[in-house]
């Protein structure tokens, strides 16, 4: 949820920057030749030609005004595109449905937030994969007055919130929960899974079956999860079908 705070502060910092591209620009190329004085670099520009054809020519009044429409405008541009692509409404709307998560809960309920505006965004998205969408609005009423008596330590993650409401109850929040996470918030984790298929599937082990891959790719990504050595052993002495222990 911070993270969504940080990307849409991000994008409207770089709106106002192309909005008031003139001012800002004027201090940006007060410190780009502070710099430039420094390391003893004169203010130039590239020679103006009559046609240009491999390069930038607009028309511009001083040195300044040229960077500004070559550089200055060009960069903030791109930078504001791309984070419209990568960050697109849709992609960060999902993520307010985090704000069903008790501890995000009562932290917008104590600023006078209504946590539920942001958690129908998501379910709206995705109302086909409701079980039973018409009970939403008493499952909301009902989860908020659960968690406000609640007893114990507020549950701070999606795990830890499915594992508190097992029991049967709010079923619809609970299949936007397993939704929020299984949504992978970058590629890292394909790029992981990638790097590592890179040293378990050589060409001395390419009749390796499927089930034996994914448990050693697993354990590759998720060194940090430490197997009980003492199960492991006595699995395999169950299981082998062609040594028998007893």
């Amino acid at each position: 949820m911070h993270g969504i705070h940080l990307i849409n502060a991000m994008k409207n910092d770089f709106t106002n920057f192309r909005n008031s591209i003139d001012s800002f620009h004027d201090i940006w190329y007060t410190e780009a030749l502070d710099l430039a004085e420094k390391v003893e670099v004169e203010e130039r520009k590239p020679r103006t030609v009559g046609r240009q054809t491999t390069g930038s020519n607009p028309p511009y009044r001083s040195i300044s005004e040229y960077h500004k429409r070559t550089i200055t405008i060009t960069l903030v541009d791109h930078i504001n595109s791309a984070l419209q692509h990568r960050f697109d409404t849709d992609s960060v709307n999902v993520y307010k449905g985090l704000s069903v998560v008790p501890t995000k809960m009562m932290s917008l309920k104590e600023k006078g937030q209504d946590w539920r505006d942001d958690f129908r965004v998501v379910t709206n998205f995705y109302v086909d994969d409701l079980p039973y969408p018409l009970a939403l609005d008493a499952e909301l009423s009902l989860w908020t007055t659960y968690w406000e008596t609640y007893q114990g330590l507020l549950p701070d993650n999606i795990a830890t919130t499915l594992k508190a409401v097992s029991f049967d109850g709010f079923e619809n929040i609970k299949v936007i929960l397993r939704i929020l996470a299984t949504l992978p918030i970058t590629s890292c984790e394909c790029e992981r899974t990638i790097s590592a298929l890179r040293t378990l599937k050589s060409y001395q082990r390419s009749t390796m079956v499927e089930e034996r891959l994914n448990d050693l790719a697993l354990k590759q990504i998720h060194q940090e999860i430490i197997p009980d050595i003492e199960k492991i052993i006595d699995t395999f002495a169950v299981g082998n079908t062609r040594l028998k222990f007893t």
